[in-house]
């Protein structure tokens, strides 16, 4: 970290300002106060970057933090072999992420993000039905963790869909506010509701409840698909997220 710290630094003294941006602040149409329009331009940007944030953040702290523990308890497995597992899982991650962007550019970003969202959200529910029941299999629960894993690059969305719902005028205050709340909010209650799910379920191996954590997952995959909806209808309508 110490190190890319100061590459990063390094790297700073060459990056200049975007064409649109320069051109910005010839033509003296910069805001005074950015923040104040996003929230009198902009509400729907606000909502759309904060709903596929609550997605990055879950694909984030279920799948790859808190999952692994999970599985290890249920499968009874060591810690060497869980390590191996996370480490898979941010590997695969990685690769849906990479293959998402591909994706997006190849076919456009809105058919891109219902095909990884709906498999997201298939894969999510085979991998729980197999993970919460009696005498689980570790090889086929290992197999759909990392499938679930892949499809979380729906969480590429995140920015892709981000960085186009704001006017250059205020998209990096709108960005940042639309993400750092909404990834504070998701990222402080997401720990506390899935340990909760996950030990409701626990509970409750031989009915349907043993899907608790699985449906929070496959909610976001919803989430997601909704996104992509309405990113479309935005798209369709040839309104401007700012407007």
């Amino acid at each position: 970290g110490g190190i890319f710290g100061i590459i990063s630094a390094y790297l700073r003294k060459f990056l200049r300002e975007t064409p649109v941006f320069e051109q910005m602040k010839k033509d003296k149409a910069l805001e005074k106060f950015p923040l104040k329009e996003v929230f009198k331009k902009a509400k729907m940007g606000i909502v759309l970057s904060m709903m596929i944030t609550w997605v990055l953040t879950g694909c984030i702290v279920v799948m790859i933090l808190l999952m692994p523990s999970y599985m290890a308890k249920i499968l009874q497995i060591n810690t060497s072999i869980q390590t191996y597992l996370q480490i898979g899982g941010i590997l695969l991650i990685c690769l849906g992420c990479i293959i998402s962007g591909i994706l997006a550019d190849k076919i456009g970003v809105i058919k891109s993000c219902v095909f990884f969202s709906v498999f997201f959200g298939i894969a999510s529910l085979l991998y729980f039905n197999t993970l919460y029941r009696q005498n689980a299999d570790f090889n086929l629960v290992a197999c759909l963790y990392l499938l679930v894993c892949f499809f979380s690059g729906v969480m590429n969305f995140c920015p892709l869909i981000m960085s186009e719902v704001f006017d250059a005028k205020i998209k990096f205050s709108g960005l940042s506010f639309s993400y750092n709340i909404a990834y504070a909010i998701a990222g402080g209650l997401t720990p506390q509701l899935a340990f909760f799910l996950h030990s409701f379920a626990l509970n409750n191996l031989s009915n349907f409840w043993r899907f608790s954590l699985g449906v929070y997952v496959f909610f976001l995959a919803i989430v997601a698909l909704l996104c992509a909806f309405i990113f479309s209808y935005l798209n369709n309508t040839q309104r401007t997220y700012s407007q």
